[in-house]
């Protein structure tokens, strides 16, 4: 199984339960199933927003190296030479 069904799969069998599965069962699979939706929501929108705005817009995060030496002009390093 790979990752990406996980949540796919655990839904799946959530299901029948919340909707059959007594009072016991029903109000933890609603839990279960309330937390897998808020994190898949934080995970691909919230997560890339962020980054974009911080990163990328307001350039709080500035990342030192050699991508900023390349963007100022000098020319990359070539395949045998070390940095």
């Amino acid at each position: 199984m790979k990752w990406d069904q996980l949540p796919t799969n655990v839904l799946a069998a959530l299901f029948p339960l919340a909707v059959h599965g007594g009072p016991l069962w029903q109000p933890l699979c609603y839990a279960q199933i309330g937390g897998l939706g808020v994190a898949t929501f934080i995970t691909l929108l919230l997560v890339p927003m962020l980054y974009s705005i911080f990163v990328l817009d307001l350039k709080v995060v500035k990342w030192e190296g050699q991508a900023e030496e390349h963007a100022m002009g000098s020319p990359a390093p070539s395949k045998g030479e070390l940095a």
